[in-house]
């Protein structure tokens, strides 16, 4: 039978529904209706027939508690979407699972028409889903949709459970334009995470350059904020061996000094995993040989003690103290000679031979 054969038969059923006590709103097994099930598979003139014959726009199924609108627009039937709120259909009604409502299934699918025609209902774009506290704008952005983006951005603020605005999974995601967009509509740089992170902290762990540059160009951008284990921007950028990015952050001001909660530096971080070129640059930025961490060790001794000759060989050119002892007494020479580094060795052996 032919789609406009199913329509008329159901008409036909549907006219002498009063007189043989068909009910339109009927459940099956997961608690749908039709209504529900001729909305998520976009049959526009049968929703239209059931909705004519008194079915509830608003029946939540037994499962989900979705209602018809939100399968009609997670599927992306917009006319279907027009119908059911025209017919009563609430934008404000959560499914169970997420907690999501339809505008946040038509945000995250990149549905603008329907987007559009929700939030001219007066659908909350603000409102957060139960599972991840994310807002419309949260998905919108999170896929890279920048028309949808700029319908939602009244909500630029809203915060997940885990403390995160749309700004810094934006910018965590390498997502330029939308990062621009959100930066344009006044979104908060400086917002804190539950990490102790901000938008900046979160572009420069992933490298993301451009990001970064978009975020240093605004007004009281802070590249010296420290999360909860003190790390700051630069201190991942150090991490990740990341120069470019690393001279990006110094030139902003970025401190190479700071130390993180174990008392470790950004030049410790460097010596540690060998990284030749960025201790250069923090060399020539101001960072202390001497400083030491929690156990009492220098930059030299990690150098030492990973087996990193090139850095070694950096630090002694520029003065580090060779006999510098950790908290438990042991120098650079102690551990080189305990790992049998030869050439190491013979390095802190010259030095010393200058030295004295």
């Amino acid at each position: 039978m032919s789609r406009h054969g199913v329509v008329g038969a159901l008409w036909a059923l549907l006219a002498r529904a009063e007189q043989v006590g068909i009910d339109v709103d009927l459940k099956d097994a997961n608690g749908r209706t039709p209504l529900s099930w001729a909305a998520e598979r976009g049959h526009e003139a049968i929703v239209k027939l059931l909705l004519d014959r008194g079915a509830n726009s608003r029946m939540p199924d037994r499962k989900w508690s979705r209602t018809p609108l939100d399968f009609a627009a997670e599927k992306g039937h917009g006319d279907i979407v027009k119908l059911l709120l025209d017919n009563g259909a609430c934008t404000e009604m959560p499914e169970k699972t997420k907690g999501w409502t339809p505008l946040c299934c038509a945000a995250e699918r990149g549905y603008e028409a329907i987007t559009k025609l929700l939030l001219n209902r007066s659908a909350n774009s603000g409102g957060p889903d139960k599972t991840w506290r994310r807002t419309s704008l949260w998905w919108a952005a999170e896929n890279k949709d920048k028309t949808v983006v700029k319908l939602l951005l009244a909500c630029t603020e809203a915060m997940d459970k885990e403390g995160r605005t749309p700004l810094s999974w934006a910018a965590e995601k390498g997502r330029e334009a939308i990062v621009k967009l959100l930066l344009e509509a006044g979104a908060y740089t400086e917002a804190v995470d539950k990490e102790g992170r901000t938008p900046l902290w979160r572009a420069a762990d992933k490298g993301h350059d451009a990001v970064v540059k978009l975020l240093l160009n605004r007004d009281g951008i802070d590249v010296n904020v420290q999360d909860n284990y003190g790390w700051t921007p630069l201190s991942w950028a150090v991490i990740h061996n990341r120069e470019a990015m690393v001279q990006l952050l110094l030139s902003k001001d970025g401190i190479a000094n700071v130390k993180d909660i174990k008392g470790r530096t950004l030049l410790m971080w460097a010596a540690e995993n060998g990284e030749d070129m960025v201790v250069e640059t923090l060399l020539e930025n101001g960072a202390n040989l001497e400083l030491r961490d929690k156990d009492g060790r220098t930059a030299l001794l990690l150098a030492v003690t990973n087996h990193r000759e090139g850095v070694v060989r950096q630090l002694l050119e520029k003065g580090a103290d060779i006999e510098a002892k950790s908290n438990y007494g042991m120098t650079p020479l102690f551990w080189a000679r305990v790992f049998e580094r030869d050439t190491i060795v013979q390095q802190l052996m010259e030095k010393a031979v200058i030295s004295g």
